[in-house]
């Protein structure tokens, strides 16, 4: 499988991330919360797509997510910890089993 562009390979990656609906559907609850500019850490990305080359399920070795965002009016550990307890307990509700870590 070889790609001849750029625009190629990114649409390939996402097709693969569109699979693993339980990650797509918590980047979608975490999208819902409006935290300021975020993005999830590379290793439940990266492991979607080995595991999906690797033919093997796509959640297979995922255990967290870290969910990295930024804002510089409110630092506080305590925004942080909101933010993870309500992850978590969408994860929770949706029997999904990961651990959440979210940074600001």
């Amino acid at each position: 499988m070889k790609y001849q562009t750029l625009e190629e390979q990114l649409n390939f990656t996402i097709e693969i991330l569109k699979q693993n609906v339980e990650l797509m559907n918590i980047l979608n609850f975490i999208h819902s919360l409006y935290l300021p500019n975020y993005y999830i850490a590379a290793g439940s990305v990266f492991q979607t797509i080995w595991n999906y080359l690797d033919r093997k399920p796509l959640n297979y070795g995922i255990k967290d997510i870290d969910v990295i965002y930024y804002n510089k009016d409110d630092l506080s550990i305590e925004t942080d910890i909101k933010y993870c307890d309500l992850i978590n307990k969408f994860c929770i509700n949706n029997g999904y089993n990961y651990k959440i870590d979210v940074s600001n």
